[in-house]
């Protein structure tokens, strides 16, 4: 698992983390945690103890990207890094 040509319209529902998104957008995987921490991707939270952790699910955050979502949202979100 993990390959990007894995995902399959079959499985666009199926719930993925940070990592398997960020390589099927061709993101950096900080990239799309910043967008999940932002609201500007669709992404559902789950609480586990102390730790938090997001899981998206490819066909809604691809609406997301066809209902207006702007490229250059990915640009600002990651020229925020501190360094």
């Amino acid at each position: 698992m993990g390959n990007v040509a894995e995902i399959s319209s079959r499985n666009m529902s199926e719930l993925v983390d940070a990592k398997r998104l960020a390589d099927y957008l061709h993101f950096d995987v900080s990239v799309v945690r910043k967008l999940a921490k932002q609201n500007m991707i669709p992404a559902l939270r789950i609480r586990n103890g102390n730790r938090d952790f997001c899981r998206f699910r490819i066909a809604d955050v691809e609406e997301a990207l066809k209902n207006g979502w702007q490229a250059e949202s990915v640009v600002s979100a990651g020229d925020n890094r501190a360094g």
